[in-house]
């Protein structure tokens, strides 16, 4: 009587996946527990909806991490036993995304203050006024403001819209000289106020760098706007010793917002470059040691542990933000 029953029920719905091609598998377990509990187990269609799956993973993934994969799905009329499923890929820029956060999250959308590695590598190149920055992924300024209000001649480059708009206003309001820069840090006709800078920061940036080749590219913009002596800062997500990402971490890594290399990722990506590095640090534990309030946000601590990617107690993940600082060479 219940199968008889069962072949009453009718159900829809709609599964939005990351793009994280590697867990196709992972994925279509999910459908066919879904085809089950509606009394419509998976038949000779199962191999085809996964080349779908793999398909539109490996499509949107290639496009952008942030995208999406959507399976919507729906029971047949009877007489006919069966579902009827639809694959689609849905794009999502990392633009699309930032442009979400001013809506989405409340106010101070990085913190408050600004990164004590920051502020205390800065005190250490010179007078302000002969130490030019470049604030590289500003947001809404939460670096860039401290910096020029200190003295330091500040750019900031920010190529999201609506983070931009924000920081723009607020060097109105506080009637500071810095500029902002719409554009990529990697486009190719990045145009900058200045032809060289003591000190470029890029916080938050290298989590969002896509591979080893990104890197490298990244790597030598730096070189080229650094000037002989100058010093660059950037956070990055490295791999703790002898744990080297497989595919599925890598690919999750990417969708967190949390892309994890292995410290020989950065030296092939520093190759032949006038760039040494001179100082590695836990993020986690030197913010935590030297910012005025803890934590800057709800999600800060998490992320920067790399909790986002592992549910593992605090400093069991294998991998965590690190604090580097790279000199250019004379």
């Amino acid at each position: 009587m219940l199968r008889r029953v069962s072949h009453r029920i009718v159900g829809s719905g709609e599964f939005a996946f990351p793009v994280v091609p590697a867990l196709v598998d992972h994925y279509l377990e999910i459908l066919e527990h879904t085809a089950r509990a509606l009394g419509r187990p998976f038949g000779d269609g199962r191999e085809n909806l996964r080349r779908l799956l793999v398909e539109k993973l490996e499509w949107a993934f290639r496009r952008s991490s942030g995208s999406t994969v959507r399976v919507r799905y729906a029971t047949s009329p009877a007489p006919k036993l069966g579902i009827d499923w639809t694959v689609s890929a849905h794009e999502l820029t990392l633009d699309d995304q930032y442009r979400e956060w001013p809506r989405t999250h409340e106010p101070p959308l990085f913190g408050t203050y600004p990164d004590a590695r920051l502020m205390d590598l800065a005190r250490t190149l010179g007078p302000p006024e002969s130490t030019s920055c470049l604030d590289v992924g500003a947001g809404t300024g939460r670096n860039t403001l401290p910096l020029a209000r200190a003295g330091f001649p500040t750019d900031a480059l920010e190529p999201s819209a609506a983070l931009a708009d924000e920081l723009e206003a607020a060097i109105r309001r506080e009637g500071l000289s810095s500029q902002v820069i719409r554009a990529d840090f990697l486009a190719s006709r990045l145009q900058l106020p200045r032809t060289r800078y003591r000190l470029v920061v890029l916080s938050g940036v290298c989590p969002h760098v896509r591979d080893v080749e990104m890197l490298a590219r990244l790597f030598r913009r730096l070189a080229g706007v650094l000037e002989p002596g100058g010093v660059a800062l950037l956070n990055a997500f490295l791999a703790v010793d002898g744990y080297t990402p497989d595919p599925v971490v890598e690919q999750v890594s990417e969708v967190a917002w949390s892309r994890a290399f292995i410290r020989q990722d950065l030296a092939t990506a520093a190759t032949g470059l006038p760039l040494t590095l001179v100082s590695d640090e836990r993020v986690l534990a030197y913010e935590r040691a030297h910012l005025p309030q803890w934590p800057p946000t709800g999600w800060y601590e998490g992320w920067s542990s790399g909790r986002d990617i592992f549910e593992l107690a605090e400093g069991e993940s294998p991998i965590e933000l690190r604090w580097l600082t790279y000199r250019r060479d004379e």
